[in-house]
């Protein structure tokens, strides 16, 4: 059960730092292009990062341990997210795609991981599900008022 509470605990602080690192990069498009396009575009390059990680989920665990696949895409990640601070802001719209390519493969591994650390599955799933709802629910005019 300890290692259940880890990986909960792991995917909040995750969750809470993508959801402030979104924010925090939509501020600084419009501010660096003062377009809300550019601003509006940043959303759509997490969805097709995420929608394409989708595509080659089965294929990656077909070579990969569930362990080794959240280990490795959540390290590339964080890679990524250090690249951003020094990108320029067309630059900065590829790497979002990437982060999110892996970022979308930590949900279905979470998802994954539930029954193997635990055996109340339904209890698990809500806490897991409820708590990632709530940091959205949360963190998003949180990290307005930080960046406001």
């Amino acid at each position: 059960m300890k290692s259940f509470y880890t990986l909960l605990v792991s995917q909040w602080l995750a969750n809470i730092g993508d959801v402030l690192y979104i924010v925090a990069l939509i501020a600084l498009l419009y501010q660096q292009t003062g377009s809300a396009l550019a601003a509006a575009s940043f959303p759509i390059a997490v969805t097709i990062g995420m929608t394409v990680s989708g595509l080659f989920f089965a294929r990656v665990l077909s070579r990969f341990t569930l362990g080794q696949t959240l280990l490795a895409t959540q390290l590339l990640k964080t890679v990524l997210l250090l690249a951003v601070m020094w990108s320029e802001s067309i630059l900065v719209l590829g790497l979002v795609v990437l982060i999110a390519f892996f970022d979308g493969f930590a949900r279905p591994v979470q998802a994954s991981f539930i029954p193997r650390l635990t055996t109340n599955r339904q209890r698990a799933n809500s806490l897991v599900q409820g708590s990632n709802q709530f940091i959205q629910l949360a963190m998003w005019p949180l990290g307005t008022i930080v960046v406001a």
